[in-house]
């Protein structure tokens, strides 16, 4: 079962990494393409709140359907 475990990790870890660049490029996206007429601080944090929540979707679908999904013959 311990193998069965570990190799799980490589899809977590997958997953994981998409949802950290995925978090940077919404950022980076939203502060850099679109213009606002809030301040800097302002906009960075709605920026970071709207990045958080994409991440946050990306990583519970991504663990549930592919790192750790229910897979027949294992």
């Amino acid at each position: 079962h311990l193998a069965h475990t570990f190799s799980d990790f490589p899809r977590f870890l997958g997953v994981t990494c998409v949802g950290l660049l995925l978090n940077s490029a919404i950022i980076i996206g939203i502060t850099t393409a679109i213009p606002s007429s809030m301040s800097d601080i302002a906009w960075l944090n709605l920026a970071k709140v709207i990045a958080s929540a994409a991440a946050m979707m990306w990583n519970f679908f991504g663990y549930r359907f592919f790192a750790f999904s229910k897979r027949t013959g294992l």
